[in-house]
C-alpha cells in the first residue's frame, strides 16, 4: 500500500484554491440536500466532536493568520466567517471540521466482528460515487471492486485499521486518470464517453492519511484532491514516459477499473507525439513515478 509516517505539519494544507472550494462547501453543507456531501449516522457523538476539536486546535496552531478560535467559535477571518465549536451546534461538527480543512474527512468506526464501517464523511471531491450509496458499508464493501483487494488486500488492511495506534498515523499517495476534469464526480467515470481530446484527459492525485482519535477510537481518513491536465506533462517528458509505460503493463481487470477504454487512445497519441518514439523506454529512475507521479501543480509531492 505504500505507506509512511504521516508528517503532521503536512497532514493539512492550504493554497490558492481555499477560498473557492470553502465556498462550494458551504454550499454543500447548509443546502437542502446537503446529506448527498455530507452525513453522519451516529448524531452527534464522541467521535464527530473530537474530530472537530482536533481539527480546530491543529488549524488554529498551524496556521493562526488563517483561523482563530475562542470558546464557542472557530474564525475564518479573511472569508468574515464564524462557526460554532460547542453546543448548541450550528452545522453538524462533523460538517465544521470538513469546512476548515480541503480535504475530505471520512470517519470510520469498529463494528460487529471487529469489521469498520464508514459512520460518516464529509464529500466534497468524490470520484465517481454517491455518499448516501456507501454511507454504512463495511471497509471490504467500499474495497471489494478493487482488482485483488479481496485476494492480497483485504486481510492484511482489516488488520491494519484494527491495530492502528494514535501515534502511528499513516499517509499515501494515490494516482488515477480520469477522462474529464474538475474534481467534484458523482457520475461513475465509466458512464463518461471515450475522450476525443487529449485536453480531456486529467491526473487526479489524492494525498491520504489514516488516524486513530485518541479518546474515541474511531478511525479518520483523509483525501486532500489535486487535479493535472495530463497536458502539463509535456513539459515533464521522464514522467510522461514513466506513466505511458505504467498504463500499458495494465492487467486487463485493471485497465477496465481504471476506464482505459475511455482515455488510452488520446494518451497513446499524446505520448508518442511528445516522445517522439512508438513505445515507451524505462529506466529504473523513472519507476519512481509509480509512486510519486507528476511533480507540477501539486504541492503534496506527487
Amino acid at each position: 500500500m505504500a505507506l509512511r509516517k504521516l508528517d503532521i505539519n503536512n497532514w493539512f494544507k492550504y493554497d490558492e484554491l481555499f477560498d473557492s472550494q470553502h465556498k462550494e462547501k458551504v454550499a454543500m453543507a447548509t443546502s437542502p440536500d446537503s446529506d448527498n456531501y455530507v452525513d453522519y449516522l451516529d448524531g452527534i457523538d464522541d467521535a464527530a466532536v473530537e474530530l472537530l476539536e482536533i481539527i480546530v486546535t491543529y488549524v488554529t496552531k498551524r496556521y493562526p493568520d488563517m483561523f482563530r478560535a475562542d470558546h464557542d467559535y472557530v474564525y475564518i477571518d479573511h472569508l468574515q466567517e464564524k462557526y460554532r465549536i460547542r453546543e448548541p451546534y450550528e452545522l453538524h461538527p462533523l460538517a465544521v471540521a470538513g469546512l476548515l480543512v480541503m480535504d475530505d474527512l471520512y470517519v470510520l468506526k469498529n463494528g460487529p466482528k471487529d469489521q469498520y464501517t464508514l459512520r460518516g464523511a464529509f464529500l466534497a471531491c468524490p470520484s465517481g460515487w454517491r455518499l448516501q450509496q456507501r454511507i454504512g458499508w463495511y471497509l471490504h464493501q467500499i474495497h471489494d471492486p478493487i482488482p485483488l483487494w479481496k485476494e492480497r488486500l483485504r486481510k492484511s488492511m482489516e488488520r491494519f485499521f484494527l491495530n492502528l495506534q494514535p501515534s502511528k498515523a499513516i499517509q499515501r499517495n494515490n494516482l488515477f486518470i480520469q477522462p474529464v476534469g474538475e474534481i467534484f464526480h458523482l457520475v461513475p467515470f465509466e458512464e463518461y464517453p471515450k475522450c476525443e481530446s487529449i485536453d480531456q484527459v486529467h491526473i487526479r492525485t489524492e494525498l491520504q492519511s489514516l488516524t486513530r482519535l485518541p479518546r474515541s477510537q474511531a478511525n479518520v481518513f483523509t483525501v486532500r484532491t489535486y487535479l493535472t491536465p495530463m497536458t502539463e506533462l509535456r513539459h515533464e517528458p521522464e514522467q510522461l514516459e514513466a506513466l505511458w509505460d505504467h498504463t500499458r503493463n495494465f492487467p486487463p481487470d485493471t485497465a477496465n477499473y481504471k476506464c482505459h477504454h475511455l482515455w488510452g487512445d488520446v494518451f497513446e497519441k499524446f505520448c508518442r507525439e511528445v516522445l517522439g518514439k512508438n513505445d515507451p523506454e524505462i529506466g529504473e529512475d523513472e519507476e519512481m513515478f509509480k509512486s510519486n507521479g507528476p511533480t507540477s501543480q501539486c504541492p503534496a509531492g506527487f
